[in-house]
């Protein structure tokens, strides 16, 4: 099934940026009970069939948006996928790669089992931040390195309102971070970690809106591909 379209008003020039999560791979299969979600990481998996569909369909929604510049992470799951839907924008668009919007470096615990290494990541998370993922980095600094990049990309929604929102291809920890960033506040490095606690957020090729409202940033929609019950306002699915 398609996306819905999200909810921009392009009308009144508003500062818009639009998070979508990558398509799929075989780490983060649908069938759970025969593949087994696994941590992607920083391992590049390349999209599987079903993620270049998701990639289709992701194109042919924002054929009716038009873009002022698209931003993937360096990742092939997020950098394809912006490919994809840049080839079908009405007019030229400009994909810059944004090598700090890579996910959170979990080193050695990429490529196991979710399952198998959820304890080990949600303390890392909650309890010990500051610790590095063996042979990866610390939650903290992730945090600070996707929020500086996403100020950056931010004023450049603020800059290129008039032409149309940008779009930013990343991850499902990115996309949890933007929520909580705004849930706290959108103000320096402070986040509100429910957003990491909620076992159900979006899904691949799914995505959120957000705008300026010329005091703040606030997420405006969800978009998902069946609406599953996602609400306005940065609110956990109705399941």
């Amino acid at each position: 099934m398609e996306s819905a379209l999200p909810v921009v008003n392009q009308e009144a020039h508003r500062p818009t940026l639009i998070m979508v999560r990558h398509g799929s791979t075989n780490f983060n299969s649908p069938d759970l009970a025969s593949k087994p979600e696994r941590i992607r990481g920083w391992r590049d998996v390349p999209l599987n069939a079903e993620g270049k569909k998701e990639a289709e369909r992701l194109a042919k929604m924002f054929s009716k948006i038009p873009l002022a510049r698209i931003y993937p992470s360096d990742l092939s799951r997020a950098a394809d996928t912006a490919k994809v839907i840049q080839q079908q924008q009405s007019r030229s668009v400009v994909i810059t790669i944004e090598k700090a919007l890579r996910p959170w470096n979990l080193g050695d615990l990429q490529g196991k089992n979710l399952d198998d290494v959820r304890q080990p990541m949600l303390d890392l998370m909650f309890k010990t931040p500051e610790k590095p993922a063996p042979k990866g980095e610390a939650f903290r600094i992730f945090i600070r390195r996707c929020l500086s990049a996403f100020s950056k990309i931010l004023e450049d929604a603020k800059r290129s309102a008039s032409i149309g929102p940008i779009l930013v291809l990343a991850h499902t920890r990115n996309q949890r971070l933007m929520d909580g960033w705004i849930k706290a506040g959108a103000r320096g490095y402070a986040v509100d970690m429910q957003s990491f606690k909620d076992d159900e957020f979006l899904k691949t090729g799914e995505g959120m809106v957000v705008q300026w409202t010329g005091r703040k940033w606030e997420i405006v929609d969800f978009f998902t591909h069946e609406k599953r019950g996602f609400q306005k306002g940065s609110e956990k699915a109705g399941e």
